[in-house]
């Protein structure tokens, strides 16, 4: 069976009708799906349309916008409906989540204030995620940061939050049958009365309510069902057999990073087929404690001590903890290739694995050594840079002489001087192919994708939208979401590392600010409001340094809602009436 997906992400129910829709694909494997946005409907003639067995609009038809249907009639398309009941029928990734988190999905029709202290109530009782189906809903009482989300580049992982909450509290159906098909608590709200429906969910009225008696109803629902259900079973063991050759994989964080590294475990645990070995050198001693309590068998934990001198530590611990961490890259690489003599990958926290980390194995050709071009879209960026990335290198038996040389020169000066060649630990890689033999170029273009070679690769979304290509179709393996692009491919990473970090017992309190900034400006992408905050609050910092810094988490709201709000929204409404002419004109 072969099916056109037309979808927008703007288009009302979209994400809804994609939970419907996967349930349907999961009761039938064998479908081919080729996805089209509304804008690219052109590309395909109406002869094309007929070669597809069923088109399937995900969203809401009577809410298409009018140039929509135009495309839609012009085209002469039938489409069929996904039943709502395809909800239940839903596969869904299991987080390694040891504490009760909730979601609360919102609906646009209740007033603002009402939604926003319904979901503080919640809060204050767990840790609950304002899960937003619909773009507009941002705007309905979501509070900027980590506790908000909105991902419609990846509409798949609003299905995982759901599926993995404790409790589901929702008003719209669809969350409510995934949690449900999950074996999870599910509590619908409704504006009307209470009534029974074939599925078993409860429903519980909001109509003439306030938000602390909804509340008090659901946590009342909450306890008396959650006895029945059962406690996640974690995805990895002591006796997870192995295969002969374990690929290892080493990363450096301290704890404030521990946000992107915990996105990566989840995201290796999920694409492994056979197993890997993960180690991790932490660079402040919070780190281990949490690691070796979250993932005992599966992270050995490191300390600069392990892999460092005394005498060379006292030079690593007057470095930045930026440089620590390039510094210290070839120390932990040959660690643990003396230890277990087997191919050992570095990879960085960032890195998003599209395929089973197994792979990776495949990348060495007939050397000890793989490294990873930049394959730059811009030549100043790869002479500024260096020719290969040190977020992801290969080693195995016979490198040690390469990795004790580049540990050398990471010690002897690991700082950011492009004028001299030294950009940290990068630069230095430009002379391996040229001094040890055993070091090869990756040339087949589908590892480390990242935001600096898109152009030059040819990286485009696949047909099914569950991942990336390249140049022929080859299929992306790995994505090194080291900075934002325009196409929004980091959000696959992004905001995996957010959801995964929410369900997770890190205390969010702690993550670094870059985690914090990377939430937000995924978020702003759609939300207008913290757009026009974000940027009114760099412009007031900028020309009245006097207010000083704010927390990260409460700044924005600031700006929508508070008296910052306020004064930008004058300022706005002045530039409106105020003739402006550009600078160039005056």
């Amino acid at each position: 069976m072969k099916i056109a997906v037309l979808y927008s992400f703007e288009v009302k129910g979209f994400v809804n009708h994609f939970f419907r829709f996967q349930g349907f694909l999961n009761e039938n494997p064998g479908a081919e799906c080729v996805w089209f946005e509304f804008s690219e409907m052109n590309r395909c003639s109406r002869y094309s349309w007929g070669k597809f067995d069923k088109c399937v609009v995900l969203g809401d038809k009577d809410k298409l916008s009018e140039k929509n249907l135009q495309q839609i009639s012009k085209h002469k398309i039938t489409f069929e409906n996904v039943d709502l009941n395809y909800a239940l029928k839903n596969k869904h990734h299991e987080f390694f989540q040891m504490e009760k988190r909730w979601v609360f999905c919102p609906s646009e029709q209740i007033e603002k204030n009402w939604t926003r202290a319904f979901w503080k109530k919640s809060h204050e009782f767990c840790p609950t995620l304002f899960l937003c189906q619909e773009q507009s809903i941002l705007e309905c009482g979501a509070n900027p940061g980590t506790a908000t989300f909105f991902a419609p580049v990846t509409p798949q992982l609003h299905l995982d939050a759901v599926a993995n909450a404790s409790c589901v509290i929702s008003f719209s159906w669809e969350p409510c049958l995934v949690a449900r098909s999950a074996g999870k608590v599910a509590i619908k709200l409704s504006e009307k009365t209470e009534h029974e429906n074939s599925w078993g969910v409860v429903e519980v009225s909001v109509s003439g309510k306030t938000p602390e008696e909804v509340f008090e109803e659901c946590r009342n629902l909450y306890q008396s069902q959650s006895r029945l259900v059962k406690s996640p079973v974690p995805k990895f063991s002591r006796s997870w057999k192995r295969r002969e050759e374990t690929v290892h994989v080493t990363s450096v964080s301290d704890f404030s990073y521990l946000p992107f590294y915990l996105g990566m475990v989840e995201n290796i645990l999920q694409k492994s087929e056979t197993g890997v070995q993960l180690h991790l050198l932490a660079l402040d001693e919070l780190v281990r404690p949490f690691m070796e309590r979250e993932y005992p068998d599966l992270v050995r934990v490191y300390e600069l001590k392990d892999v460092w001198s005394p005498e060379e530590l006292k030079v690593i611990e007057g470095r930045a903890m930026a440089f620590r961490a390039f510094s210290s890259k070839p120390k932990i690489l040959q660690r643990v290739l003396r230890d277990y003599q087997s191919p050992t990958f570095h990879c960085d926290s960032d890195v998003y694995f599209f395929a089973c980390p197994e792979k990776l194995s495949e990348t060495f050709s007939t050397g000890h050594t793989v490294v990873f071009p930049h394959w730059n879209d811009a030549y100043p960026e790869g002479r500024n840079d260096g020719l290969y990335n040190a977020g992801m290198i290969g080693v195995r038996p016979g490198a040690e002489p390469f990795v004790k040389w580049w540990g050398e020169q990471c010690l002897a000066n690991c700082s950011f001087d492009p004028e001299k060649g030294i950009v940290g630990d990068q630069a230095y890689l430009d002379f391996a192919p040229i001094l040890f033999e055993g070091v090869t170029i990756y040339r087949k273009k589908d590892h480390n994708v990242a935001r600096w070679n898109l152009k030059t690769l040819a990286v485009h979304f696949s047909s099914s939208r569950l991942g990336l290509e390249g140049e022929q179709g080859k299929a992306v393996q790995t994505f090194h979401a080291a900075f934002i692009d325009s196409f929004g491919f980091f959000e696959f990473k992004y905001c995996w590392d957010q959801l995964i970090t929410f369900f997770s017992r890190f205390p969010v309190q702690s993550a670094s600010p870059a985690y914090r900034k990377n939430v937000l400006v995924q978020q702003q992408k759609y939300w207008l409001s913290l757009s026009r905050g974000l940027k009114g609050r760099d412009w007031f910092y900028r020309y009245l340094p006097i207010l000083g810094p704010q927390p990260e988490e409460k700044a924005p709201l600031f700006w929508i809602e508070g008296l910052g709000g306020h004064f930008l929204r004058k300022a706005l409404k002045l530039r409106d009436i105020l003739p402006f002419r550009p600078a160039n004109q005056r």
